[in-house]
């Protein structure tokens, strides 16, 4: 290889980094935007970094990009699986205070009050509290 073609290739890595840097934030306004979803950037971001291994993996010149990619797609994976356990942990949460107020509005019905005062107490709609009345 000339040194004409290693420095040629150098300058093209420099130019591929900023492309890729655009095209990662072009894909966080997406995100931000609510156009894409954080698991659908992640796809792009993965298939981005396979074609860039793919083009310029055996390319020295070309590695800091690779790895750039890489950090960027480990944040945003870590991220999500970060996010999709608080959504679940919040889920779970609510689904307790659900069961407590279901709880709580079973045994004031059993003690005779209204489906009106029970709804009130206990924070449940009409329709959620006639589903524990027997028909």
């Amino acid at each position: 290889m000339s040194a004409g073609t290693s420095k040629r290739r150098a300058e093209l890595a420099i130019e591929m980094k900023t492309i890729v840097d655009e095209l990662v934030e072009t894909a966080d306004r997406a995100e931000a935007s609510g156009l894409v979803s954080k698991a659908d950037k992640r796809i792009v971001l993965e298939h981005m970094e396979r074609l860039y291994r793919e083009l310029f993996a055996q390319y020295t010149e070309f590695k800091e990009g690779d790895v750039m990619l890489q950090d960027r797609i480990l944040t945003y994976s870590e991220e999500a699986a970060k996010k999709a356990a608080e959504e679940a942990e919040l889920k779970g949460i609510e689904k307790g205070i659900e069961k407590k107020a279901f709880d709580m509005a079973r045994k004031l019905l059993a003690r005779g009050m209204t489906l009106l005062e029970v709804a009130e107490i206990a924070e449940l709609s009409i329709d959620k509290l006639q589903t524990l009345v027997p028909r």
